[in-house]
Formats: C-alpha cells, structure tokens, sequence
C-alpha cells in the first residue's frame, strides 16, 4: 500500500511513518510526503502538492488548515481517497471537506488524540 503524509514532518505524520514502514500489521507501506517545510526535496518529500506522488492509494492529512484548499483540489483531482486529521479548520473549509466527500471517501476528525477520544 501507498501512502501520501501531508504535513509530512510533523509528530502525528511521524507516527504513522514510523508505523508503516516497520512493518505494522505485518505488513510494510510506501510512505510518500508533502511538507511545505521541508527543507530539501527527496524523491519521496515534496514541497507542494504539484510535485507530489499521484500514484498512492490513499492520504493521509496530519498538516493545517492552510493547505486544505490545495490538499482537496489534490485528491479530487486525482480521485484519492483522503482521512482528513487537521485541526482548526473554517466553517467554508469544513463545507469544502464536505464537499469533496460528494466525490471521493473522505474520513475527517479534527483530533486524532486519545484523550480527547475518551471525552467524546
């Protein structure tokens, strides 16, 4: 399986990079990432939506709100299944995410934390 982190270098994206590619569930992943952070582009990192991996099977937002516009012209575009794991986001951004679930799997949840899991 495929996979394209946005927010690449942050602490969740790590997690599940770290994840995937020990092998979780017995089982290895391709781990591709977008980051406009990032400091120097590999073949697997890229700054911007625009250079990154299309071929994935799935991706996984762990970035900002900020990125949400380019992040589901993304995925729609490339007709990409997306969990959406980003906090903060609008209420235009939130209908947007709405919006492309009409056209795409989308799996959204502003917080991926276990202590707020148990709140719930």
């Amino acid at each position: 399986m495929k996979i394209l982190l946005t927010g690449y270098l942050g602490r969740m994206s790590n997690e599940v990079r770290v994840l995937a590619e020990s092998g979780y569930n017995e089982e290895t992943y391709d781990v591709f990432g977008v980051d406009p952070f990032c400091e120097k582009e590999t073949e697997r990192v890229k700054k911007d939506f625009s250079e990154a991996e299309k071929n994935v099977d799935c991706v996984i937002d762990f970035s900002n709100p900020a990125l949400t516009k380019k992040l589901l012209s993304f995925v729609t575009e490339n007709r990409l299944p997306v969990v959406v794991a980003t906090t903060g986001h609008t209420e235009a951004e939130k209908a947007a995410i709405i919006k492309a679930a009409k056209e795409i799997p989308v799996f959204y949840s502003s917080n991926f934390s276990v202590g707020i899991a148990v709140l719930k």
